[in-house]
C-alpha cells in the first residue's frame, strides 16, 4: 500500500499485511539484459562492454554465467544466459550451486578451472542446458573436479534426461505443425523401486 506496507498469505490462506515495510520492489523480469543499477565506474563490468554490449560484458565477468569473477561468493545472475525449457527448474539448480559456493564447499579456482574446461554456449542453449545442471549439481555433490571437459561424456539423471526428452518431442512436434500447434501437456511417470523407471507421455495435443 502507499505506506510500504505489503500484502502475504498466511498460513491458514488468509491475507495478512505485513507490520513492517518496504522501500521499493523491483521487477527483475523480461528478456532484456539491463542492469542500470551498476555504473560503469563501479568497475564490475569491462567499461567498454557495459552500456554497448551488456551480453558480451557478462559473457567475459561470470564465471559458469552465474558468479561474478571478481565477488563469486556475493554477487550472483540467476537466469542468465538465455535458457530454452524449463527456466526456473534451471534456477533451481543454479541455487544449489550458489547454496555451495556461498558456504566456502567450492573455491574460486574450482570455478575458474570448470569455466575454462566446460564451454557451455553463452548464447540460448537448447540440450546444452541439461548437462549445464548436471555440471551445477556437482558443485554441491563436490563431485566438479571429476567433471568431464566434454560436458556431453556426462551421463545425465534419469529425471533430468526426461526433461530434455520432453523438450525435444516439444520442438518436433512444432516443427511438423507450426502453424496450428498448441502447447501439449506431459504426464511424468515414476516406478517406485525401479532404477530409472521415469517416463512420460502426452496427455493433450
Amino acid at each position: 500500500d502507499k505506506g510500504g506496507r505489503y500484502i502475504v498469505k498466511g498460513a491458514a490462506g488468509e491475507l495478512v499485511t505485513s507490520q513492517d515495510t518496504v522501500d521499493a520492489v523491483i521487477y527483475a523480469t523480461g528478456y532484456k539484459f539491463d542492469f542500470p543499477f551498476f555504473s560503469e565506474s563501479s568497475g564490475l563490468f569491462p567499461s567498454e562492454c557495459t552500456m554497448r554490449s551488456p551480453e558480451g560484458a557478462f559473457r567475459e565477468s561470470l564465471h559458469l554465467h552465474l558468479f561474478h569473477r571478481k565477488h563469486p561468493s556475493s554477487l550472483f545472475f540467476l537466469g542468465l544466459p538465455e535458457f530454452g525449457p524449463g527456466i526456473f527448474k534451471v534456477m533451481e539448480h543454479q541455487t544449489k550451486a550458489i547454496i555451495a559456493v556461498m558456504k566456502g564447499h567450492v573455491s574460486t579456482e574450482d570455478l575458474a578451472s570448470l569455466d575454462i574446461r566446460c564451454s557451455f554456449p553463452y548464447g540460448h542453449m537448447r540440450d546444452d542446458i541439461f548437462p549445464y545442471c548436471v555440471m551445477l549439481d556437482s558443485l554441491p555433490a563436490g563431485t566438479h573436479r571429476s567433471f568431464p571437459d566434454d560436458h556431453w561424456q556426462v551421463k545425465l539423471p534419469r529425471d533430468i534426461e526426461v526433461r530434455m526428452e520432453v523438450a525435444r518431442d516439444t520442438r518436433e512436434a512444432r516443427a511438423s505443425m507450426p502453424q496450428r500447434y498448441r502447447d501439449r501437456n506431459y504426464r511424468i511417470i515414476e516406478s517406485d523401486g525401479v532404477e530409472g523407471g521415469i517416463t512420460w507421455e502426452v496427455v493433450v495435443e
